[in-house]
């Protein structure tokens, strides 16, 4: 049987006729296919694991999280030798228990809790920026004298999910809600480069004057960093909300002008999904 057999007959999913020798073939191929010097990069890992036949309700997601969680030197980079390692507790814990050998299933089981730990960070930076838009709608009538959605998304990218190190490679998933939350409170206070600049390319309205537009910037990033703070450290709510006495605040529903179906809703967060397509396709 030639390799590209092999590799196919382990790699479907819900295969159940596979050894543990047969899984781990499969992974070897599969992440060889994109190696380079024996090492792959982020945007590989959603190949490899797309190949590998691993079937998940948010792909990119799962491969930003799984990069992360591997890439333990930070160096943008992981080796065959650690994906592998990654999953041989797993495959020898099916073996022992004798449970069917679904590369699938062992994806899965290898890798949940860094998807459910980033799935559950990028849900409450997402919740708080939906909240930072809807609130300065509600607090200005509208879209607002200054209001856009170029500079909003960039600063989601720069300062969240394309955000970027010192060397200019992307940063560690680990680092980036305190990256987020560090560059919010600069813009807040007004001392942050990143604004002056986005103010000089004019992503707001051409005809807003930019001491408003700066306002606006300055005041958006006060509110999501508020928001951030409730959810993610317990700070007082963001608006008057019934907390009971010693409880932690919960997470909030989203603001009645950004609840699922609704037009803002759908061109906001469609705008999230495309942002996030485009930074994996790129």
């Amino acid at each position: 049987m030639s390799d590209m057999k092999d590799f196919q007959s382990v790699s479907m999913p819900h295969q159940a006729n596979c050894n543990d020798e047969q899984i781990r073939h499969a992974v070897h191929f599969a992440f060889s296919v994109y190696a380079k010097e024996g090492k792959c990069n982020k945007e590989n890992i959603g190949s490899i694991l797309k190949d590998l036949g691993m079937q998940l309700d948010n792909p990119m997601l799962a491969a930003d999280a799984i990069f992360g969680f591997l890439d333990r030197n930070h160096d943008d980079q992981i080796s065959v030798i650690e994906f592998e390692h990654a999953l041989e507790p797993t495959i020898e814990k099916y073996v022992e228990r004798g449970w069917t050998l679904d590369i699938n299933d062992i994806l899965k089981d290898a890798f949940s809790r860094p998807i459910r730990d980033e799935k559950k960070e990028v849900d409450l930076v997402d919740q708080a920026f939906l909240w930072s838009h809807s609130t300065m709608v509600r607090r200005h009538h509208g879209i607002g004298t200054f209001w856009g959605f170029k500079w909003l998304f960039k600063m989601y990218d720069d300062f969240y999910w394309k955000a970027q190190d010192e060397r200019g490679h992307h940063l560690h998933p680990s680092m980036r809600l305190a990256h987020l939350r560090e560059h919010l409170k600069l813009v807040a206070q007004g001392d942050q480069e990143w604004l002056s600049h986005t103010l000089e390319i004019k992503l707001h309205k051409s005809e807003v004057p930019t001491a408003k537009a700066r306002e606006g910037v300055q005041e958006c990033a006060m509110v999501w960093q508020a928001k951030l703070e409730e959810l993610f450290d317990g700070a007082a709510p963001s608006s008057p909300l019934p907390v009971r006495r010693g409880a932690r605040p919960q997470v909030l529903e989203k603001p009645e002008a950004l609840k699922e179906g609704t037009a803002e809703a759908k061109k906001l967060e469609k705008s999230m999904a495309a942002v996030k397509l485009a930074d994996v396709k790129g």
